[in-house]
Protein backbone atom coordinates (compact mmCIF):
# COMPACT_ATOMS: atom_id res chain seq x y z
CA UNK A 1 0.00 0.00 0.00
CA UNK A 2 0.98 3.21 -0.42
CA UNK A 3 2.97 5.57 1.51
CA UNK A 4 3.27 9.82 1.91
CA UNK A 5 6.74 9.62 0.04
CA UNK A 6 4.72 8.20 -3.16
CA UNK A 7 2.37 11.17 -3.27
CA UNK A 8 4.47 12.39 -6.43
CA UNK A 9 3.98 9.43 -8.55
CA UNK A 10 0.73 8.68 -7.94
CA UNK A 11 -0.53 11.75 -8.38
CA UNK A 12 1.04 12.53 -11.83
CA UNK A 13 0.33 8.81 -13.09
CA UNK A 14 -3.88 9.95 -11.79
CA UNK A 15 -3.57 12.36 -14.07
CA UNK A 16 -2.10 10.59 -17.21
CA UNK A 17 -4.99 8.19 -16.63
CA UNK A 18 -7.91 9.97 -15.34
CA UNK A 19 -7.18 13.29 -16.18
CA UNK A 20 -7.76 14.74 -12.31
CA UNK A 21 -5.93 17.64 -11.55
CA UNK A 22 -3.11 17.45 -8.71
CA UNK A 23 -5.33 19.35 -5.82
CA UNK A 24 -8.29 17.01 -6.15
CA UNK A 25 -5.90 14.17 -6.42
CA UNK A 26 -3.89 15.06 -3.26
CA UNK A 27 -6.89 15.81 -1.25
CA UNK A 28 -8.00 12.18 -1.98
CA UNK A 29 -5.02 10.70 -1.02
CA UNK A 30 -4.52 12.87 2.10
CA UNK A 31 -7.83 11.05 3.42
CA UNK A 32 -6.98 7.53 1.56
CA UNK A 33 -3.52 6.95 0.46
CA UNK A 34 -3.26 3.66 3.15
CA UNK A 35 -5.98 2.25 1.01
CA UNK A 36 -4.15 2.38 -2.23
CA UNK A 37 -2.65 -0.78 -3.61
CA UNK A 38 0.71 0.13 -5.76
CA UNK A 39 2.60 -2.35 -8.42
CA UNK A 40 6.17 -1.25 -9.00
CA UNK A 41 8.36 -1.69 -11.16
CA UNK A 42 11.85 -1.14 -9.56
CA UNK A 43 11.16 2.49 -8.40
CA UNK A 44 8.32 3.55 -10.42
CA UNK A 45 4.77 2.84 -9.74
CA UNK A 46 3.48 1.03 -12.64
CA UNK A 47 -0.15 0.21 -11.53
CA UNK A 48 -2.56 1.29 -8.88
CA UNK A 49 -5.48 1.30 -7.53
CA UNK A 50 -7.76 1.86 -4.16
CA UNK A 51 -9.70 -0.36 -1.90
CA UNK A 52 -12.74 1.68 0.12
CA UNK A 53 -14.54 0.50 3.15
CA UNK A 54 -17.98 -0.71 2.45
CA UNK A 55 -20.37 -3.27 3.88
CA UNK A 56 -24.16 -5.16 3.25
CA UNK A 57 -25.29 -6.29 5.72
CA UNK A 58 -23.22 -8.04 8.22
CA UNK A 59 -20.20 -8.95 5.58
CA UNK A 60 -18.28 -5.91 4.67
CA UNK A 61 -15.94 -5.35 1.65
CA UNK A 62 -14.32 -2.89 -0.62
CA UNK A 63 -15.16 -0.84 -3.52
CA UNK A 64 -12.47 -1.18 -6.01
CA UNK A 65 -11.87 2.43 -7.23
CA UNK A 66 -8.92 4.07 -9.79
CA UNK A 67 -7.62 1.38 -11.08
CA UNK A 68 -4.84 2.16 -13.49
CA UNK A 69 -1.90 1.27 -15.35
CA UNK A 70 0.91 3.63 -16.79
CA UNK A 71 0.70 3.49 -20.39
CA UNK A 72 4.45 1.96 -20.91
CA UNK A 73 3.36 -0.78 -18.38
CA UNK A 74 0.63 -1.87 -20.49
CA UNK A 75 -0.29 -5.64 -21.61
CA UNK A 76 1.87 -6.79 -18.51
CA UNK A 77 -0.98 -7.88 -16.36
CA UNK A 78 -0.81 -5.49 -13.65
CA UNK A 79 -4.51 -5.01 -13.34
CA UNK A 80 -4.71 -8.24 -13.40
CA UNK A 81 -2.05 -8.90 -10.68
CA UNK A 82 -3.39 -6.11 -8.49
CA UNK A 83 -6.86 -7.63 -8.49
CA UNK A 84 -5.87 -11.07 -7.56
CA UNK A 85 -3.93 -9.77 -4.93
CA UNK A 86 -6.71 -7.54 -3.41
CA UNK A 87 -9.01 -10.59 -3.65
CA UNK A 88 -6.01 -12.70 -1.52
CA UNK A 89 -6.13 -9.91 1.34
CA UNK A 90 -9.90 -10.32 1.85
CA UNK A 91 -10.85 -12.24 4.89
CA UNK A 92 -13.66 -15.09 5.27
CA UNK A 93 -16.94 -13.27 3.89
CA UNK A 94 -15.30 -10.46 2.83
CA UNK A 95 -16.13 -8.97 -0.86
CA UNK A 96 -15.13 -7.17 -3.98
CA UNK A 97 -17.29 -4.64 -5.88
CA UNK A 98 -16.51 -2.29 -8.77
CA UNK A 99 -18.27 -0.37 -11.26
CA UNK A 100 -16.46 -0.83 -14.87
CA UNK A 101 -15.54 2.62 -16.92
CA UNK A 102 -16.32 1.21 -20.13
CA UNK A 103 -19.10 -1.65 -21.81
CA UNK A 104 -15.47 -3.78 -23.04
CA UNK A 105 -14.22 -4.47 -19.16
CA UNK A 106 -17.27 -6.38 -18.07
CA UNK A 107 -15.86 -9.43 -19.91
CA UNK A 108 -12.30 -8.26 -18.66
CA UNK A 109 -14.05 -8.52 -14.54
CA UNK A 110 -15.88 -12.10 -15.51
CA UNK A 111 -12.78 -13.44 -16.36
CA UNK A 112 -11.23 -12.41 -12.73
CA UNK A 113 -14.23 -14.03 -11.24
CA UNK A 114 -16.89 -11.00 -10.43
CA UNK A 115 -20.12 -11.84 -11.39
CA UNK A 116 -22.80 -8.75 -12.60
CA UNK A 117 -24.94 -7.93 -9.81
CA UNK A 118 -26.77 -4.64 -11.81
CA UNK A 119 -26.86 -2.42 -14.22
CA UNK A 120 -27.65 1.05 -14.35
CA UNK A 121 -27.67 3.00 -17.90
CA UNK A 122 -27.63 6.94 -17.39
CA UNK A 123 -31.10 8.13 -18.93
CA UNK A 124 -32.15 12.19 -19.98
CA UNK A 125 -35.14 13.49 -17.56
CA UNK A 126 -35.77 16.27 -18.72
CA UNK A 127 -39.35 15.68 -19.63
CA UNK A 128 -40.10 14.59 -15.93
CA UNK A 129 -39.66 18.27 -14.67
CA UNK A 130 -43.30 19.27 -13.54
CA UNK A 131 -44.10 22.49 -12.13
CA UNK A 132 -44.96 21.12 -8.70
CA UNK A 133 -42.30 21.09 -6.51
CA UNK A 134 -41.40 19.36 -3.13
CA UNK A 135 -39.32 21.17 -0.59
CA UNK A 136 -35.55 20.81 -0.72
CA UNK A 137 -32.79 20.88 1.75
CA UNK A 138 -29.51 20.21 1.56
CA UNK A 139 -28.12 17.54 4.52
CA UNK A 140 -25.04 15.95 5.96
CA UNK A 141 -23.50 12.70 4.77
CA UNK A 142 -24.26 11.57 8.43
CA UNK A 143 -27.91 12.85 8.29
CA UNK A 144 -27.79 11.02 4.26
CA UNK A 145 -26.56 7.52 6.04
CA UNK A 146 -29.41 7.69 8.81
CA UNK A 147 -31.81 8.34 6.38
CA UNK A 148 -30.70 5.00 3.97
CA UNK A 149 -30.20 2.93 6.59
CA UNK A 150 -33.76 3.49 7.94
CA UNK A 151 -35.07 3.48 4.26
CA UNK A 152 -33.11 0.11 3.56
CA UNK A 153 -33.80 -1.62 6.55
CA UNK A 154 -36.05 -4.45 5.12
CA UNK A 155 -33.58 -4.66 1.74
CA UNK A 156 -30.02 -6.46 1.54
CA UNK A 157 -27.99 -3.05 0.46
CA UNK A 158 -24.54 -1.71 -0.07
CA UNK A 159 -23.78 1.22 2.92
CA UNK A 160 -20.94 3.15 2.12
CA UNK A 161 -18.42 3.92 4.59
CA UNK A 162 -19.28 7.28 6.30
CA UNK A 163 -15.27 8.13 5.70
CA UNK A 164 -15.88 7.17 1.91
CA UNK A 165 -19.67 10.00 1.93
CA UNK A 166 -17.56 12.95 3.36
CA UNK A 167 -15.25 12.25 0.84
CA UNK A 168 -18.32 12.40 -2.27
CA UNK A 169 -19.25 15.88 -0.16
CA UNK A 170 -15.86 17.51 0.46
CA UNK A 171 -13.88 16.61 -2.85
CA UNK A 172 -16.28 15.26 -5.47
CA UNK A 173 -18.56 18.24 -4.27
CA UNK A 174 -21.78 15.41 -4.51
CA UNK A 175 -24.76 16.98 -2.64
CA UNK A 176 -27.08 14.60 -0.36
CA UNK A 177 -30.99 15.99 -0.13
CA UNK A 178 -33.90 15.66 1.63
CA UNK A 179 -37.63 16.33 0.12
CA UNK A 180 -40.01 18.07 3.16
CA UNK A 181 -40.33 15.76 6.09
CA UNK A 182 -40.27 12.19 4.84
CA UNK A 183 -40.90 12.74 1.04
CA UNK A 184 -37.45 10.74 0.61
CA UNK A 185 -33.97 12.05 -0.27
CA UNK A 186 -31.38 11.72 -3.25
CA UNK A 187 -27.99 12.30 -3.96
CA UNK A 188 -26.60 14.17 -6.90
CA UNK A 189 -23.66 16.29 -8.79
CA UNK A 190 -24.66 19.78 -10.00
CA UNK A 191 -23.12 20.79 -13.08
CA UNK A 192 -23.17 23.93 -15.07
CA UNK A 193 -26.22 22.59 -16.84
CA UNK A 194 -27.53 19.72 -15.66
CA UNK A 195 -28.31 17.75 -12.75
CA UNK A 196 -26.83 14.13 -12.17
CA UNK A 197 -29.21 12.13 -9.91
CA UNK A 198 -26.81 9.18 -8.63
CA UNK A 199 -29.75 7.60 -6.01
CA UNK A 200 -32.80 8.38 -5.45
CA UNK A 201 -35.31 6.84 -2.78
CA UNK A 202 -39.10 7.64 -2.41
CA UNK A 203 -41.85 6.59 -3.26
CA UNK A 204 -43.31 5.66 -7.13
CA UNK A 205 -45.84 8.35 -7.07
CA UNK A 206 -43.38 11.02 -6.22
CA UNK A 207 -40.28 10.01 -8.65
CA UNK A 208 -41.12 12.97 -10.70
CA UNK A 209 -41.71 15.31 -8.52
CA UNK A 210 -38.66 14.48 -6.58
CA UNK A 211 -36.36 15.54 -9.98
CA UNK A 212 -38.18 18.20 -10.92
CA UNK A 213 -37.26 19.43 -7.27
CA UNK A 214 -33.62 18.81 -7.48
CA UNK A 215 -33.84 20.27 -10.62
CA UNK A 216 -34.88 23.65 -9.65
CA UNK A 217 -33.35 23.64 -6.35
Amino acid sequence: FAEKKDFEQIIALWNRVFGDSPEFVKEYLNRFYNKVLLYREGEEIAGMLSLLNLSEGKRTGYYVYAVATDEKFRSRGIATALIEYAKSICRKDEFLILVPAEDSLFGFYKKLGFSEISCIKKRNLMKTVVDAQLPVHLISPTEFMILRKEFFKDSNFIEWDIDVLNLLHDVFGVKFVRFGDNAGFAVCEVFENFVSVKELCCTPQNIKLALSSVCKF
